[in-house]
């Protein structure tokens, strides 16, 4: 049995038990799906995987830092494991090094934080289609804030919420999120139709981050910027980021306004499985 770390692309007789986290299917130009083999990989079940290509990793947004990636092959054989973990295997990002650029925007990450000054989802036009668009700040328990905008499915999860009165919206994690920028302020929306987005999770992290917020409250967050510290009050702008624009307008820099390569980048991410080793 191997691990993900050690997987080179010289051989394809290799054998690893995993976990699958997240996938998200994509039709292809040459017909069929990426994922004819889902039914073999249900999503939070163990299964050991055998014989598969390994081959280097790119795109654009890669929703995983390892250095290669596995393709399911004609003679892979997929059977069931009998090891279990129900760990959710969160790899929660820091905001401090979100803020000073240590995570890579070509990277995606998982976040989690208290929600504030939540806005109305707003109903808008993109590209001349009707979405929906939520803005929002998290805040860490050490009392730094991001700025978030959420677009369509994923806002309609904030209304949905909202309109249930299954109660405030406290904690938000957002798994597979991109890392944006505008006018130099980071902001964190949802790549495509990869992300996961949970509104109050019940995961254990999610509660020990809750416990922790409950016995430091933080009304007001400190941002340090320019080695000081700027208190971030209710009336900050929260920028917002056009996901489903290509390019930019005169003064909004997105990671959309790149060239075609960086779109073919893109594609090549979201054909990927999320999975867990052993």
């Amino acid at each position: 049995m191997s691990l993900i770390k050690d997987l080179k692309p010289y051989k394809d007789e290799w054998r690893l038990t995993v976990k699958l986290l997240h996938a998200w299917k994509q039709s292809t130009s040459y017909g069929g799906d990426t994922h004819e083999s889902k039914r073999y990989l249900p999503l939070g079940e163990w299964k050991v995987i055998d014989t598969f290509k390994i081959g280097q990793a790119g795109g654009q947004y890669r929703p995983t830092k390892q250095k290669y990636k596995m393709t399911i092959l004609g003679d892979t054989v997929i059977t069931p494991s009998e090891f279990q973990n129900d760990s959710h295997f969160l790899d929660l990002a820091s905001y401090e090094e979100i803020g000073n650029g240590k995570c890579k925007p070509n990277f995606l990450i998982d976040i989690m934080g208290q929600v504030t000054d939540l806005g109305a989802v707003a109903n808008v036009q993109a590209k001349g289609i009707d979405t929906k668009r939520v803005n929002f700040f998290m805040r860490d328990i050490s009392g730094n804030e991001i700025a978030c905008c959420l677009w369509g499915i994923y806002a309609e999860q904030f209304e949905k919420h909202i309109e249930s009165d299954a109660g405030e919206i406290e904690i938000c994690l957002i798994r597979f999120a991109k890392i944006g920028n505008y006018k130099g302020e980071v902001q964190i929306t949802n790549a495509f139709d990869a992300t996961i987005v949970v509104l109050n999770p019940t995961m254990e992290e999610a509660i020990d981050f809750k416990e922790k917020m409950m016995n430091n409250p933080l009304p007001l967050a400190l941002c340090d910027q320019s080695d000081e510290k700027k208190i971030m009050t209710k009336s900050v702008e929260v920028p917002l980021i056009d996901h489903n624009k290509e390019s930019s307008s005169e003064d909004v820099s997105t990671p959309f306004s790149k060239s075609k390569e960086g779109d073919a980048d893109l594609k090549d991410m979201n054909s990927t499985s999320k999975t867990e080793e052993d």
